[in-house]
Order: C-alpha cells, then structure tokens, then sequence
C-alpha cells in the first residue's frame, strides 16, 4: 500500500458486528446439520440408517468443536487463560480445523509461548492460509520468533484473492466489507497493533503469507 494511503478507520462497533457475523456464518453448517441429523434420528433412522445418521452427528459435533476452539482463541480474548499462550495450543487448534478440510499441518514454531494478541495474529493468518488452499495440501508454519513468521501452502491446488493483500494492509473493498473480508482486515489491524505487518503473495509454487513485527528490524 501506498505511504500516503491510511488504513481504513473501521468503527469498533462495525468491526465487531462484522466479525460477530463472520463467526455467526461459520458455526450455522455444522450446527445446523446437528439439528436436522437428531430430527431424522428421532423420526426415522432405523439399523444401517442410524448408523449413518450417528456418524454425520459424530463427524458435525467435532466440526463444530474445532470451529469453537479456534475462534475463541482467533477472536476472543481466551479470558480464561491467564498471561500467555502456549504455542503448542495454537497447534492444537490448528491442526484441529485443518483436519476438516483435509490439510496437512507442517507446525515448525520454535518458541514456545505468545502474547494473546500475537496468538490472534498468528491463528488469523493460519486461517486465511486453510482458505488458500482448495483440495489435499500441505502447510507449514515456521518461525523462530514472532517477529518473523512464515506460512507456505503447498502441493494440490490454491488460491489468493486478488483482494486479500491490499485488506491485509489496511483498504477497504470497494463494496465494503462482510463476513469475509473483515478477517483479512482485522489480520492486518492485529499486525498493526504490533508494529507490524502480514502479507500474502502468489507464487509459482503456491500461497505464502507472513507475519513481520517490529522485533524483526
């Protein structure tokens, strides 16, 4: 982005709302086939049916988990863990919502706790990484500080929106923003917030994002 170009100057409400709306959109999948699925199970499902309706609840419930666990650490301030984060919880959350899509998590972080916010920022990039990479990838997340951290998706195909790194450093989409791209936005503010910034570039080889922070100069 242009020097001369400010960021967008989002309200807090807005961005709230928006984020609010975001997390909204990804819980209602999950949820909304655990409903239906314990309807069919209580009207109809016999032998091999009900069998196969358990395991889609099986396979919902754990969906839904693993997009809770990771947005109230990704958005949320995780109140209920006191001071930092371990990284090796970051991983687990990752490695969690990756299995989803069916990506394989190459983790090589080498230290061993972050700051909320770092933690925010480091989880919001790993998501827009799953978002990148369309059938049977790999990403690797390595770093041996937060000053520096770099994300590259590998192998099958990707994709980068020709929007997400002008969000990234701040601009507003020209049709404004929704659930999707307030979360590209709000990597950005995150990187921001401290003395940073996230970026996203499309290469030969796939998709790579990183993270710069005021302790890499």
């Amino acid at each position: 982005m242009p020097e001369n170009i400010e960021p967008y100057d989002i309200s807090p409400l807005d961005l709230a709302a928006i984020l609010c709306s975001r997390m909204g959109h990804d819980f209602a999948g999950p949820l909304g086939t655990i409903g239906m699925t314990l309807e069919y199970l209580e009207e109809h499902a016999k032998g091999s049916l009900r069998e196969d309706a358990s395991q889609m609840l099986h396979e919902h419930v754990n969906l839904a988990m693993a997009k809770l666990n990771f947005s109230r650490l990704a958005f949320g301030s995780a109140t209920a863990i006191k001071g930092n984060i371990f990284t090796d919880t970051l991983r687990e959350v990752v490695e969690d919502l990756y299995k989803i899509s069916d990506i394989k998590l190459d983790w090589r972080i080498a230290f061993a706790e972050v700051t909320k916010v770092e933690a925010r920022l480091l989880l919001n990039l790993a998501l827009l990484a799953e978002e990148a990479a369309l059938k049977k990838n790999e990403i690797t997340i390595e770093g041996n500080s937060m000053a520096r951290v770099h994300i590259a998706v590998r192998g099958g195909k990707t994709i980068l929106k020709p929007t997400i790194q002008s969000i990234l450093q701040g601009q507003c989409p020209e049709d404004g923003f929704d659930g999707h791209s307030i979360q590209p936005f709000y990597t950005g503010l995150l990187a921001r917030e401290l003395g940073g910034r996230a970026e996203a570039v499309e290469t030969p080889d796939g998709v790579d994002f990183t993270i710069l922070t005021k302790n890499s100069e």
